[in-house]
C-alpha cells in the first residue's frame, strides 16, 4: 500500500538537508537508538547507512540507501530491515516556497 503526504515546514531547504545528516536521519522515529555505521558520502546516490531501532531489550539494524539524490529537489531511499523480511521505498520531493518549503513524502 503507497500514501503520500503533503506538508509545509516554515524553513528554507537548507535548513531541512541538515536533518539529513546521517547522524540525524530517522532520529526522531520512536525507538531510535542510534547511527550504527555510515557511508562518508551520505546522502550522495549510492550511499547507505545503517541505524538501530529498539524495543525494550530487543534492537535490529536498519540499513537505509540513498537510491536517487537531486540536491533541494528529490529523495529516494530504499530501506531494509530483519534480514529482507522488512522492504521499503521512500522518496522525498522538496519545492522551496518563499522562506518555506513544501514536502511530498
Amino acid at each position: 500500500m503507497r500514501s503520500t503526504h503533503r506538508f509545509r515546514i516554515k524553513a528554507p531547504i537548507e535548513s531541512i538537508y541538515r536533518l539529513i545528516s546521517a547522524e540525524r536521519w530517522l532520529s526522531f522515529v520512536p525507538g531510535y537508538r542510534g547511527l550504527e555505521s555510515g557511508d562518508p558520502n551520505w546522502p550522495d546516490e549510492g550511499s547507505s547507512i545503517v541505524v538501530h531501532f529498539g524495543l525494550g531489550p530487543w534492537t535490529t539494524g536498519f540499513k537505509v540507501s540513498v537510491v536517487e539524490h537531486e540536491y533541494g529537489r528529490r529523495f529516494l531511499t530504499h530501506e531494509e530491515a530483519f534480514s529482507g523480511h522488512y522492504i521499503d521505498d521512500v522518496g522525498f520531493t522538496f519545492q522551496a516556497d518563499d522562506g518555506t518549503t513544501r514536502i511530498t513524502l
